[in-house]
């Protein structure tokens, strides 16, 4: 080891007498001076060197002069970094499930230096699972794939790893409708949950849907208790868990919505695994367009809301599944003729989930569609589906719904024929009730649609059963719309539902009222 430093002057400095060196604050030792004068120098070697006292890291070196009267010259200073490197043991367990990554990499042999941190990653093969981080080495944080540690004599690093339960088949798209817990029911908190889980890691992103504003997510699911909880800057707490298992591949829990501390709701999660094209899992069958109908909306709260001021009238969707990636998409019309479209994913356990949140955050509809061939009278089956309204200034029931009204629904594959349909045999029979009272019209042939004998009635239907038309009551020339869709088993003998609304009147905003229409052969 070599300490060497120049002198004053630039031809040298007789004054100067002996130059002596204290390595961290040890002993003075003397140093050797130039014949020029210019520079001196110290070097150790053998035991010298091995006794200078020098430690890895940072060292201090000061250098003092003496002149030849014997005066003492003021000192300088001067640091520098030793740097000693020695083998680091580092494994993995069970061998060959992975490896370990270090930023700054190791020297040859695996050499690291003493005092130097190190970053570290773990890196599983193929279904394997990190765990976490074991041996001497004091790593931060410890459970984390990525973390730090600063290297001692003597460390031994340790990544455990464990067989994955996200295989290919359990990750994927999860998919799901929220809803308020109990007394939190309401269009504030119902919406739609979406997360995507990653193969062998199970780390997740995803999105939460509630009143149609939308949020990020993103965390892990730990590979032992396949849970997941945290609290996001956007004020929520997650507490989820997933169940990998088959057939059930579902993510449940729960998200809290708090408020300067205080919790101001609690939103029950409930998603299941979606068509995932990277296991040949295909809708088949499944995968087709289908005419649903939404039953009459019935008010169950405590205290119901007066006939007057809710619908009554049968609401409608198409609903299609995509084949290529199981894609569904619900458009339609609520039965006080609100146009909403929900879009989700198909889940393998042929369910869809229905959110749509109505235009400026008036309304929201939410709930579940089960999409059954076997059922004997329908396609698509759906319960407990809530629609909400706010306040409006819309002509049709203005005061809203926001404790929600809750409707079923029942659907039937799209691909039949007008005439099979309706099973049209004999002529068929409208009804209406509602506003208007109960009514009754035989319908008869005419053109390229239906009408009465006394021409106050008249439907069209489209190829796919959408039906449309008009209403004349007897003595004005309010007429008022029909709006509904025909829903068959299987495609054949099925009937029309839909809903009427009376006309929009001048000077009378607010007053609209609408009824029930069937169908039927």
């Amino acid at each position: 080891m070599k300490i060497e430093g120049t002198l004053d002057g630039t031809t040298g400095d007789p004054t100067i007498f002996s130059v002596s060196v204290s390595i961290n604050g040890g002993a003075a030792r003397p140093t050797v001076i130039s014949t020029d004068r210019k520079k001196w120098a110290l070097t150790l070697t053998g035991a010298a060197a091995a006794n200078a006292a020098l430690t890895p890291g940072t060292n201090s070196v000061v250098a003092t002069g003496t002149d030849t009267s014997g005066n003492v010259g003021t000192s300088a200073a001067r640091s520098f970094n030793y740097e000693v490197a020695r083998a680091l043991s580092f494994s993995v367990d069970p061998v060959s499930t992975g490896a370990i990554t270090f930023s700054p990499t190791l020297g040859a042999g695996g050499l690291a230096v003493i005092g130097r941190t190190y970053t570290i990653t773990a890196v599983p093969v193929a279904n394997q699972f990190f765990l976490h981080w074991g041996g001497t080495a004091t790593v931060t944080p410890t459970g984390a794939r990525t973390g730090t540690f600063t290297f001692a004599v003597g460390n031994t690093l340790v990544a455990n790893f464990v067989e994955s339960q996200f295989v290919a088949d359990a990750v994927g798209t999860y998919n799901g409708i929220l809803r308020g817990d109990g007394n939190y029911a309401s269009q504030a908190n119902a919406g739609l949950f979406t997360a995507t889980v990653a193969l062998n890691t199970g780390a997740f992103t995803g999105r939460v849907i509630l009143d149609g504003a939308s949020s990020t997510i993103a965390g892990v699911f730990n590979n032992l208790s396949n849970t997941f909880s945290n609290t996001n800057s956007n004020g929520f707490s997650y507490s989820l868990e997933i169940d990998v298992t088959s057939p059930v591949r579902r993510i449940t829990g729960t998200i809290t919505k708090r408020k300067r501390g205080t919790t101001t709701a609690v939103i029950v999660v409930d998603a299941a695994q979606a068509y995932n094209k990277t296991t040949a899992l295909t809708p088949g069958s499944i995968a087709s367009a289908y005419n649903v109908a939404f039953g009459v909306p019935q008010d169950t709260n405590p205290s119901p809301l007066p006939s007057q001021e809710r619908p009554h009238g049968n609401g409608y969707g198409v609903l299609t599944v995509a084949s290529s990636d199981g894609a569904a998409k619900v458009v339609g019309i609520l039965a006080d003729g609100t146009a909403y479209t929900s879009a989700a994913f198909l889940c393998r356990d042929n369910t869809v989930p229905l959110y749509a949140s109505f235009a400026s955050r008036t309304g929201a509809i939410c709930g579940e569609l089960a999409i059954d061939h076997a059922e004997s009278a329908s396609d698509v089956l759906g319960f407990d589906i809530n629609w909400y309204r706010s306040e409006h200034n819309g002509h049709f029931y203005p005061f809203g719904y926001g404790t929600g009204l809750t409707v079923t629904a029942v659907g039937g594959l799209q691909s039949f024929s007008l005439q099979a349909s309706l099973g049209l045999t004999a002529a068929p029979v409208l009804a209406m009730e509602g506003a208007l009272g109960v009514t009754s019209k035989t319908l008869a042939a005419s053109g390229t649609g239906f009408a009465s004998a006394d021409k106050t009635t008249k439907l069209s239907f489209s190829s796919t059963g959408l039906m449309s038309g008009e209403f004349t009551p007897a003595g004005t020339a309010n007429k008022h719309v029909i709006k509904g869709v025909i829903v068959g088993k299987g495609g054949v003998g099925g009937e029309a539902f839909g809903y009427f609304l009376t006309p929009v009147l001048a000077h009378e905003d607010g007053t609209g009222q609408g009824g029930i229409i069937t169908v039927t052969p």
